[in-house]
């Protein structure tokens, strides 16, 4: 559990314990990585904004998964996610999902505009494998709510 006094600072890359979500959405499967920290998290409040960004895979396998060569790529673009996002803002890493042909990443941060200007600049890298982000204001966590569910959680 990650809890935080109301002066400390916010700066969660996901490096610790991490737990994995397997399903299906439209007859495809998808797995998902995400942050254990956050499963109790009581700061909240203070990253109200979510920040995804998605890369679309260039080698897939038929059920939409990347191929063995791609894996270099994801790892070092969701690097320079986490190390883009957290030089502008309090931030944690809640996970990323692959489905689909896609990775998408999810973040929580305090400052959406400063953060946006970052990625921008890293998206027009040529270095930087292609992607698109979005912000949107979600207090609640409702979004990525529903991977953070106990098996006996009943929906809100």
């Amino acid at each position: 559990m990650m809890d935080v006094s109301s002066g400390e600072q916010v700066k969660d890359r996901g490096d610790g314990r991490t737990f994995g979500v397997k399903g299906s959405r439209k007859g495809l499967p998808l797995i998902g990585i995400f942050n254990e920290n956050l499963r109790d998290f009581s700061s909240k409040h203070k990253l109200p904004w979510l920040l995804n960004a998605y890369t679309r895979f260039s080698e897939t396998f038929p059920n939409g998964f990347p191929k063995p060569s791609e894996f270099t790529s994801l790892n070092e673009w969701e690097d320079s996610l986490i190390d883009t996002v957290g030089g502008q803002c309090q931030f944690v890493w809640v996970g990323h999902v692959t489905w689909n042909g896609f990775r998408e990443v999810f973040f929580h941060v305090d400052e959406p505009e400063r953060v946006s200007a970052a990625l921008k600049q890293l998206a027009s890298q040529e270095s930087s494998r292609s992607f698109i982000f979005g912000v949107e204001q979600d207090a609640q966590w409702k979004r990525v709510g529903i991977y953070f569910r106990k098996r006996n959680d009943s929906p809100d």
